[in-house]
């Protein structure tokens, strides 16, 4: 999945997320923008996630609105969190 993202321009979107302010009108021009370049490409990374996983999975990461937390859920669920991880490594 990270080659994918990375071919298409999209692992900074899905690994560092992006915020969306609720009122628009407050954001400057430099804002706008980004919002504009960064919103498509955040629901294009979703779309992959999505089409990637499994039933099973999907029914955990259907109700997130970011691929940001898509790629969180599934990082945990196929690594564990930081202390599976490091009991696995003492182990």
């Amino acid at each position: 999945m990270k080659t994918l993202f990375w071919s298409q321009y999209l692992w900074e979107i899905t690994d560092e997320g992006f915020t969306i302010s609720t009122n628009t009108s407050t954001l400057s021009a430099a804002q706008k923008k980004a919002l504009k370049e960064n919103k498509p490409k955040d629901s294009k990374a979703l779309f992959f996630l999505q089409q990637a996983v499994a039933d099973n999975i999907f029914r955990r990461i259907m109700g997130a609105t970011g691929a940001k937390d898509v790629w969180g859920t599934i990082k945990e669920e196929f690594q564990g969190s930081d202390k599976v991880r490091a009991i696995k490594l003492q182990t």
